[in-house]
């Protein structure tokens, strides 16, 4: 968790923003966005794909310090709301997470391996 919050803060400050603009964009409270920075508290997967979206950088940019901080457009990306509906599934959301921080080409790799798992299955 320490590097998700050194990371926000990075990006925050980078991009001359308050700890209240990033809560407003999110729709919470500016001390929810406080206690990311300071580790205290960990996000969750649906609010890192809202600070993903927000400063323009994949999720787990937030999570792995190998990480460069790849364009959010160039992300295959699936509506907040997906992850906000699997709320209790967590193994449906860790598949759709690591799908989610592929970029267009790694995406279609993947999509093409399971069809071709499909046509064996069948």
């Amino acid at each position: 968790m320490i590097i998700l919050a050194l990371r926000l803060k990075q990006l925050r400050e980078k991009n001359n923003c308050t700890q209240d603009e990033v809560a407003n964009a999110l729709n919470i409270d500016r001390s929810t966005v406080a206690y990311w920075e300071s580790g205290r508290k960990d996000p969750g997967y649906v609010n890192l794909v809202k600070l993903g979206h927000f400063f323009n950088v994949s999720p787990a940019y937030f999570l792995d310090e190998r990480m460069s901080p790849t364009p959010y457009e160039s992300l295959i990306k699936l509506p907040i709301e997906v992850f906000e509906t699997l709320g209790n599934k967590p193994h449906l959301i860790e598949i759709i997470r690591r799908l989610n921080g592929l970029e267009q080409e790694q995406f279609e790799k993947v999509e093409k391996y399971l069809s071709r798992m499909e046509t064996i299955d069948k």
